[in-house]
């Protein structure tokens, strides 16, 4: 529930632990090792294209921490999906198709 919040049915919880479980090992322990660690905020001034970020208000990661880097990316839009996932787009796929598609209509060239 902390990851794929309180809203998520068993069954959508059930499925994603299946598709990860898919991850060899190996690469998932050189994912955690490095992950942590990386840390993009100061890069985020120079994205160039149209970004669109999705959050909850999750403890793990509150609106006002997400909002605080969200406003350095040029072009960049914030959506909070409703709940208190920490994984927004796993845990609201279908919300965050509909915006995604929206914003892609929107950027199109």
């Amino acid at each position: 529930d902390a990851r794929m919040g309180t809203g998520m049915s068993p069954a959508a919880k059930q499925w994603w632990i299946d598709l990860t479980a898919r991850t060899k090992a190996s690469t998932m322990a050189g994912f955690l090792a490095v992950a942590p660690g990386v840390d993009v905020r100061p890069e985020l001034g120079q994205i160039k294209c149209p970004c669109l970020v999705f959050t909850t208000d999750s403890k793990r990661h509150p609106l006002t921490e997400v909002q605080s880097w969200q406003v350095k990316i040029p072009r960049s839009e914030l959506v909070v999906v409703p709940g208190d996932a920490y994984h927004a787009a796993a845990s609201a796929p279908d919300f965050c198709a509909e915006h995604t598609l929206a914003f892609m209509r929107r950027h199109a060239a």
